[in-house]
């Protein structure tokens, strides 16, 4: 099992469950333990609690925003799975962050208006 202490807190993950999540989703959950320094969404995933208490959280990381889903247990957040935020989470988390959805970003840099 692999564990991060980071400002005080300890993040842990299951080994094979955090190469399956790098290679499926391209998310490191070794990195993950900086999303939570930041500015987040939390909220209760009852729909997945059903033998532990498990939590989502919507953040950025690396200009890239995450959805992580995790439980606690004991003094340490376990990281079960992390993936990009869906087009309309990441909007949730922009409005909490700055009152208003961003834009959309083009995803070709050739299609910005240049004036």
């Amino acid at each position: 099992m692999g564990h991060v202490v980071w400002n005080g807190r300890r993040f842990e993950s299951d080994d094979a469950k955090q190469r399956r999540v790098l290679r499926d989703h391209r998310v490191d959950l070794a990195q993950l333990s900086r999303l939570f320094d930041g500015p987040i969404i939390e909220d209760f995933d009852a729909a997945h609690s059903h033998s532990e208490d498990r939590w989502r959280a919507i953040g950025m990381l690396d200009d890239r925003c995450l959805v992580v889903v995790y439980t606690e247990r004991g003094e340490a957040i376990r990281l079960i799975t992390a993936r990009s935020a869906e087009p309309h989470e990441e909007a949730e988390f922009e409005i909490m962050l700055i009152g208003e959805a961003l834009p959309d970003k083009p995803d070709d840099p050739s299609e910005q208006d240049r004036s």
